[in-house]
């Protein structure tokens, strides 16, 4: 007996899921722009000609995978909101934002690992170019401190230096979890990142 249209098309959805699922994870393992197709299609355990029957390239696969799992789930650093909120109001939207996403138990560290070094990327596809300026989180945690600083709740010392080291622990434990986080591996919580950036902390 044939398949059903509604058969065909469950099939055809369930290996394209399988082919953004191996690219999510190859993504967030080594950064956009260091990943070839034939990666993807390896970890996909498919061909490049079931790769190409679904996404022209890999710039396809990029921005559907921004546009249906990064963006929906509120993925992206709030880079944006955290600079509209100013100083220590912001950095506690980060806080927020990172305790949610180093959860392990929520599982979508990869895809925010990979709404992380958006701007980063040196090879963005165009319709995605917004977040060379809306994701860069180093440059927003520098301003947030410097603000933060200023309302007389942040840490003394160079912005620019603090914030390095901030985003140093941030990375550190996007890449804890993002290699290890199936088997227990923990990241800094927001919560713990932003009591080392408050001067009250350091006073008690």
């Amino acid at each position: 007996m044939p398949r059903t249209e509604a058969q065909n098309q469950n099939i055809k959805d369930k290996r394209r899921a399988k082919i953004v699922k191996g690219a999510i994870k190859v993504f967030a393992e080594k950064g956009i722009d260091k990943v070839p197709v034939d990666d993807i299609t390896k970890i996909a355990k498919c061909s490049h000609g079931l790769f190409y029957h679904y996404f022209d390239n890999k710039d396809i696969i990029i921005e559907a995978i921004v546009e249906e799992n990064v963006i929906p789930n509120d993925l992206v650093p709030p880079c944006r909101k955290a600079k509209e909120a100013h100083g220590i109001a912001g950095l506690k939207l980060f806080a927020d934002y990172y305790n949610r996403v180093f959860d392990p138990s929520n599982g979508v560290y990869n895809l925010a690992s990979i709404g992380a070094h958006l701007y980063q990327s040196e090879s963005l596809p165009e319709s995605l170019k917004h977040f060379e300026k809306d994701a860069n989180t180093l440059e927003t945690l520098k301003v947030l401190i410097k603000e933060g600083q200023d309302q007389g709740k942040v840490i003394a010392g160079d912005p620019n230096e603090i914030a390095l080291g901030i985003y140093d622990i941030i990375e550190a434990s996007f890449n804890r979890l993002v290699n290890g986080g199936k088997k227990g591996r923990k990241a800094v919580s927001g919560d713990v990142i932003y009591n080392m950036l408050l001067k009250e902390a350091r006073e008690d």
